[in-house]
């Protein structure tokens, strides 16, 4: 029956209908729910996605291409956007062009001036019915492939031209109009899930978000998974429209401890569903607000490398390829994350194929993470010396590390300090309580004024017999037996340390702080005097004497933060395990105050090992970012298991056995995986 205002017109016909074989909606695992499975043949399904934004912007024979280049490579999620447009790829940084067969103009509506980058003149009443079958044909390709399209309806939607709802009309009947558009067109086929809009912050609000995605659930007849992208944190947790969780945390930042975290707080939230890192930073891929990142920094190894971490957290992601072959420049023969196109030189999904065929040939959904079937993670901890570490950094940029008087590191930290007034001061802890530091504590100043390597060298001479007159903020740990640590610098009023756990500390006899148990000392309201001094100068000094619990701790564990959350910082002094790390915000930064400056050994520090295991200890997993060597907790796993190694790099097999000492030491220096299951 059609209607349209006092019109209606009834036809009568039939069809039949036959079993297709497909396997149809991806659903998230009712028995697993962290993971997906399909649900026409119930086979798990092991998400292994990559961008390519404007994929529309090609020609079906193009568009057919891609999308069968990236499922020889083991693609099986690809995300497409329905509305986009930009003059060309350096708005990315990057070299990809308009071409007689591609164009950055998406054009959903009926424009009156389609080929303007920042002015088309949409009608949002009328829809340019050629791009929406053109849509439909990549989806129809697609589901022959068994490939799930993410649907996401905006990208980049403050850029000039591309919304055209503007914050006015966001949510409104025009924009519903095209949302209930899009779902009543495209739902019905079977490889599609929703992506409310690409970064919603920048352009929408959470209220928005909530509202869309729940009229997008509220329309689409076969329930198609939903989500919203967004960055570090998902506010939809307890959203019944989502599905999943996508977050956008780049580089080391994102990999398996930031996953891991993920779905803890999913967990407390009382509702789990699979954690995806939806955007890690694509291969050789360098903006200006990328981190300061660069080459070799995100070439195709570490990208792989740091997929590894997020499966092995139980995790998903979705990668980008290499944009720096072209279009419509250099040899023109790709585009990879901007459009999906690539060529024979670009083998970085070859690698990721590999963690495809690794986690399919076993129930991957039956692993969880499993912190202590390393044992090293349990045993008598090493101790560590009484270490004078202080870090410096000019108005100029000019960043040192020195420990126990003698420089260790130095670096250029450009840009003009731009802390926030409101964040919280705070030692042994990260403010959101999940990077605690356990050692002894015997100064902590911080001064806004940078000492000199000679300084820093007669300091650590002079050791704690001189106390330091001229420091913003200064702990000393000789109060004895309270709840809080006191500020005893005398400039202007004190930034007292608040002890959330006084059971964890121990205050020591010939004065000192212990931290025996995770605990946060934290100013109980913002660090406000101190960050106005360090942004009147422009300069800084932090200088801690501190004994380690142990050389195994990671986090990088918080030893002093003036920072929001794991995300938002303006300076962090951290251990990671051997290696000391700092971390300072400027302009030039990131808000996390990356890129970081590491005492030597943090190679070492960053050369991770990850295990998980099933409850029943039958099956087991450990990967290795770089050679390592490990005894693993034999009470955890069932008796009888067969030990193999996996190589990543090349997807080969070879036997493992334990040596002389009991422990597991991969093959070589490189990355490797540990296998134990049932013969």
């Amino acid at each position: 029956t059609y209607r349209r205002g006092d019109v209606e017109e009834r036809h009568d016909g039939s069809f039949s209908a036959r079993e297709g074989g497909r396997r149809g909606p991806v659903r998230v695992d009712v028995e697993h729910p962290w993971h997906f499975a399909w649900e026409g043949t119930g086979e798990h399904y092991f998400w292994n996605g990559t961008t390519t934004y404007f994929l529309m912007g090609w020609d079906d024979e193009n568009i057919r291409k891609a999308l069968d280049r990236l499922h020889r490579l083991k693609i099986n999620r690809v995300r497409v956007v329905i509305n986009g447009r930009v003059k060309d790829g350096r708005a990315w940084m990057e070299d990809v062009y308009p071409t007689d067969d591609f164009s950055f103009l998406l054009n959903p509506w009926v424009a009156a001036r389609p080929n303007n980058v920042e002015s088309p003149g949409f009608d949002v009443t009328r829809f340019n019915v050629a791009h929406w079958q053109k849509y439909d044909r990549l989806l129809r390709h697609a589901r022959e492939l068994n490939m799930i399209v993410s649907v996401i309806f905006h990208v980049d939607g403050r850029r000039p031209g591309v919304d055209p709802f503007g914050k006015s009309g966001m949510g409104g009947e025009d924009e519903q109009r095209y949302y209930r558009y899009a779902v009543a067109r495209f739902a019905a086929m079977s490889n599609v899930m929703w992506d409310v809009t690409n970064e919603y912050q920048l352009f929408r609000d959470e209220a928005w978000a909530n509202k869309m995605g729940a009229l997008i659930k509220r329309w689409d007849p076969y329930d198609h998974l939903t989500s919203v992208h967004g960055h570090r944190e998902f506010p939809f947790r307890k959203s019944e429209w989502a599905d999943f969780a996508m977050h956008q945390i780049w580089d080391d930042a994102g990999g398996y401890q930031f996953l891991r975290d993920c779905r803890g707080k999913q967990t407390k939230a009382g509702r789990p569903m699979p954690q995806i890192n939806e955007e890690y930073g694509y291969e050789d891929h360098y903006p200006r607000w990328g981190g300061n990142k660069k080459w070799p920094a995100r070439v195709a190894d570490s990208r792989r490398r740091l997929a590894w971490g997020m499966y092995m957290a139980g995790g998903y992601q979705t990668t980008g390829e290499r944009a720096n072959t072209g279009t419509g420049w250099g040899p023109d023969t790709g585009g990879g994350w901007i459009n999906g196109r690539g060529d024979d030189s670009m083998v970085m999904l070859e690698g990721y194929g590999r963690i495809v065929d690794f986690f399919t040939s076993i129930p991957w959904w039956t692993l969880e993470p499993d912190d202590d079937l390393i044992e090293i993670h349990r045993g008598q901890p090493v101790k560590a010396p009484l270490t004078h570490i202080v870090y410096t950094r000019t108005k100029a940029g000019h960043a040192a590390l020195f420990l126990n008087g003698e420089t260790a590191e130095t670096a250029t930290v450009a840009g003009n300090v731009n802390w926030d007034t409101g964040l919280r001061l705070a030692l042994a802890n990260e403010l959101t309580c999940d990077r605690p530091w356990l050692g002894d504590y015997h100064r902590v100043a911080i001064y806004d004024k940078v000492l000199s390597a000679e300084q820093a060298a007669r300091q650590f001479k002079l050791g704690l017999s001189e106390t330091p007159s001229d420091a913003v903020a200064l702990y000393t740990f000789q109060q004895r037996e309270s709840t809080q640590v006191k500020d005893v610098a005398g400039n202007g009023k004190p930034m007292n340390l608040t002890i959330n756990a006084p059971d964890a500390v121990q205050w020591l006899p010939k004065g000192g702080l212990r931290i025996k148990a995770a605990t946060l000392l934290a100013t109980p309201g913002s660090a406000r005097k101190l960050t106005e001094a360090i942004r009147r100068s422009q300069s800084f000094t932090l200088e801690a004497w501190v004994s380690p619990a142990n050389t195994t701790q990671v986090g990088p564990a918080r030893i002093v933060t003036l920072s929001k959350d794991t995300g938002t910082r303006s300076f962090t002094l951290g251990q990671a395990a051997a290696a000391y790390e700092v971390r300072f915000r400027t302009t030039e930064t990131s808000a996390n105050g990356e890129p970081s400056l590491w005492s030597p050994g943090h190679r070492a520090a960053r050369s991770s090992v990850y295990a998980s295991s099933s409850l029943e200890g039958d099956l087991a997993a450990v990967y290795f970012e770089q050679g390592a060597e490990i005894t693993l907790t034999s009470e955890r796993l069932a008796a009888g298991l067969q030990a193999q190694w996996y190589n990543p790099r090349n997807g080969g097999w070879e036997r493992a056995s334990t040596t002389e000492r009991g422990t597991y030491q991969t093959p070589d220096a490189e990355d490797w995986v540990l296998l134990l299951s049932r013969p």
